[in-house]
């Protein structure tokens, strides 16, 4: 379920200048550096907030393979968990310092 913004979804205009991101067609000689016709300067933050949403629900797993490299390196981070148990830092620690200015 999609967050309600400021007590309701985007109005209509925001909604059409997220419209037109997906038809959007590339300004410019050189199509390879080119970026869509929508302003985001323009939006308002909720409109900004509102764009992420829908940017990061249209995500899928899937679309991201990993390569051999990126597979090998988390085998061998789960590996370590494994041996070593985890490791880190707590974050009342972490805070600690921060609020101390303590390195």
């Amino acid at each position: 379920m999609r967050p309600q913004l400021n007590g309701g979804t985007l109005a209509r205009a925001g909604r059409q200048r997220f419209r037109m991101l997906g038809n959007a067609r590339p300004i410019g000689q050189d199509r390879a550096m080119a970026k869509p016709a929508l302003d985001l300067s323009s939006l308002t933050p909720e409109e900004k907030l509102e764009l992420i949403d829908d940017l990061w629900g249209s995500l899928r797993p899937e679309g991201f393979a990993l390569t051999n490299e990126q597979r090998a390196e988390l085998d061998r981070r789960l590996d370590r968990l494994d041996r070593e148990g985890p490791i880190g830092t707590p974050w009342e620690e972490v805070r600690a310092r921060m609020t101390r200015g303590a390195p």
